[in-house]
């Protein structure tokens, strides 16, 4: 029942205890300034972790082992120390010059190809019959004529023989007719079919003759052979090919074959020899030495240029984001370092993961080791910084994974996907039984990108097995990680976490147990006010989980003296015996010793505000009133009076101290 009126007093705007989520008024929290240039401080982290970032992903953490080059002549033997499988190079590469050579050749349709031939063949024909009707009608004139006429022809044409052209110009116009009709009709017919171009200049278009073939056969099969011969021969003038050869598109259809063969892949076994004493070094034994990591190329100059502006921007993207929308952060240079520290060590796993595998991987070595490291990082990052921030890490980290890791899209995407899973699932973590539903989730959620994207990249079912295997053991590592990372970071950089929270709350804590053996009404009470600073919290989006376990520890002072406190008295008020001015001090006594005992006890100091500023700078007003008409009953207060009878303080800092107060006057007035 009193709930709702809580809540009503953390809604009501205007009021001086009107909270909001993004704001806090000036009296209850220190807010942060804005944002504005790096200090001091800042700028020394960021150009450290821009330079440490550099480092780590330019420079090979592991020396070389094996320094030979192709052609050299090894003067040690090497032996395979695990098992690995790498990609044989030269064998891919003969396989590939097989698919380019069987590759089919690309050709370009000319639609120009059959009007010409077309318009040959009727060429010839106009000439022949422009010749014939230019001949005398003479005898003794004629022989003479044609023969000219046929020289004339034979000049244009000179695929014709002499008596073949003599014979067209002296046949009748009837069988001349049959003769064009046959050489035009297969030639149309011959050019709708597909007539090649040749790509090879040693041999001639098999297409080509194959079509003067066909039109030979069917002239011998109406006509003389001295006519069907002088069909082949128009054919021979007239065909084409409609289909030419492009050399440009063939070449990338070569090249696109060769890009569609797999990489041949090899497995070594451990102690198997990888290079003798005096053997010649061969591709083969360069692509062992690189999936053993015994062999790592050293970066270039140009791409360590890259690499370090790529880290620089990443950095300061990162430090202008927190400047813009998380302010407080911006400020808190420990904090910042703790982000730091953080990304690093993803980095280093990342890098660690890279180099242990080698450069040339198979799906079951796509170095989960490395993704591991960035999905703890996320959670970490979500739990004890902020979640949006952690967003925005894991994205630059999972680019930054398919960059060290040989440049692998599969390694970005699904880095990416199982951070962002990670950071959704630890977002409301309530109990310490959530790290077997967040291994679970990981594992799921890995399984599943594993599978998609090696159907996209078309692996084998071996390896698709493999590589579940090491999806659900790194979603087990990567909680493992974490719950390490917030064991060794929580308490160091002095953060609060609702895991922690959540320990805390526990009836069997051992400062819970003893209040509740001590002061049996302060800890009903304690735990009444715990539930209404977090019905409160939630109302305003404040941190509940904090405000329900400062609410239980807040009075824990109270221990000290508990008879002096009225939910504690069973035999009468114990301050009937006292003056005023002894019961205030015995009364406000209670928050130093509830500092004491939160240092004593190692109480982290977000509960130690809410222990310090519950009561704020409140006037103790039964006692006050009470001095007041001992000292005579005026209305006047002697000067100094009312401080002696106010809690020190200090006013509440932060929005869940303000609460917990609230709710500490609330439950004490509903008693």
């Amino acid at each position: 029942m009193k709930t709702p009126r809580l809540v009503d007093l953390f809604k009501r705007k205007g009021s001086a205890t009107a909270l909001n989520h993004s704001a806090q008024p000036p009296v209850l929290a220190k807010t942060a300034p804005p944002a504005a240039a790096l200090d001091l401080p800042q700028f020394a982290l960021t150009v450290i972790t821009i330079a440490l970032l550099s480092f780590l992903m330019s420079v090979n953490l592991i020396p070389d082992r094996v320094s030979l080059h192709k052609g050299e002549v090894s003067r040690r033997e090497v032996r395979a120390s695990r098992t690995v499988f790498y990609v044989n190079t030269e064998k891919t590469g003969l396989n590939q010059q097989a698919a380019r050579a069987n590759a089919y050749p690309v050709y370009d349709r000319d639609i120009r190809a059959v009007p010409n031939a077309l318009h040959i063949a009727e060429e010839f024909f106009d000439k022949v019959v422009a010749e014939r009707s230019s001949l005398p009608r003479r005898p003794s004139l004629r022989s003479t004529s044609l023969s000219q006429a046929a020289a004339r022809l034979q000049l244009a044409y000179r695929s014709f023989s002499r008596p073949q052209l003599q014979s067209l110009l002296t046949v009748s116009p009837a069988l001349l007719d049959k003769i064009h009709d046959i050489a035009a009709s297969r030639v149309r017919m011959a050019m709708s079919m597909d007539i090649h171009d040749k790509y090879d200049q040693a041999r001639p278009s098999t297409d080509l003759a194959h079509a003067e073939e066909d039109i030979t056969g069917a002239a011998r099969a109406t006509l003389a052979p001295q006519d069907s011969a002088i069909v082949t021969r128009v054919a021979q003038l007239s065909l084409r090919p409609n289909l030419l050869y492009s050399a440009q598109k063939s070449e990338v259809s070569r090249e696109y074959a060769a890009r569609q063969v797999p990489p041949v892949y090899e497995q070594i076994a451990p102690g198997d020899k990888i290079i003798g004493v005096g053997d010649t070094v061969t591709q083969d034994h360069l692509d062992k030495f690189t999936a053993l990591g015994l062999l790592n190329p050293h970066i270039a100059l140009q791409a360590g240029i890259g690499v370090c502006i790529l880290a620089a921007v990443m950095v300061l993207l990162v430090v202008y984001f927190i400047g813009r929308t998380l302010p407080k952060l911006y400020h808190d240079t420990r904090r910042l370092t703790l982000l730091a520290v953080i990304v690093l060590i993803s980095v280093f796993g990342l890098k660690i993961g890279g180099t242990l595998f080698g450069l040339s991987f198979s799906l079951f070595q796509i170095g989960y080791m490395g993704m591991m490291t960035v999905v703890a990082a996320g959670m970490l990052v979500s739990v004890l910084l902020d979640m949006q921030l952690a967003v925005l890490v894991v994205a630059l980290l999972a680019v930054q994974s398919g960059l060290i890791m040989n440049h692998e899209i599969r390694f970005t995407v699904m880095t990416l996907m199982s951070s962002l899973v990670g950071i959704f699932a630890v977002g409301n973590v309530r109990r310490k039984t959530n790290l077997p539903v967040i291994t679970g989730v990981l594992a799921i959620s890995n399984l599943t990108f594993v599978w998609l994207t090696g159907m996209i990249q078309r692996d084998a079912i071996q390896e698709l097995v493999t590589g579940s295997a090491w999806a659900i053991g790194s979603g087990a590592f990567a909680t493992f990680l974490y719950w390490f990372g917030i064991l060794a970071l929580e308490r160091p950089f002095g953060i609060l976490t609702h895991t922690t929270l959540l320990e805390m709350s526990a009836a069997d804590r051992p400062l819970l147990r003893q209040l509740c053996a001590v002061a049996p009404g302060t800890y009903a009470h304690s735990m009444m006010v715990g539930s209404l600073a977090e019905a409160g919290a939630q109302a305003i989006g404040a941190d509940a989980l904090l405000c329900r376990v400062g609410g239980y520890y807040h009075d824990i002072g109270k221990m000290r003296r508990p008879d002096f406190f009225i939910e504690n008295q069973r035999d009468g008020n114990v301050h009937g015996r006292l003056s005023a001015s002894l019961s205030a001090l015995i009364i406000t006594a209670h928050v130093r010793d509830g500092l004491e005992i939160a240092l004593e006890h190692r109480l982290p100091n977000e509960i130690r505000d809410i222990v310090a500023e519950h009561h704020g700078t409140t006037l103790i007003r039964y006692f006050y009133h009470q001095a007041l008409t001992d000292c005579g009953g005026t209305d006047e207060a002697p000067p100094g009076l009312e401080e002696r009878f106010r809690y020190p303080g200090p006013k509440p800092q932060a929005r869940e101290s303000a609460i917990v107060m609230l709710a500490d006057s609330v439950e004490a007035a509903a008693r």
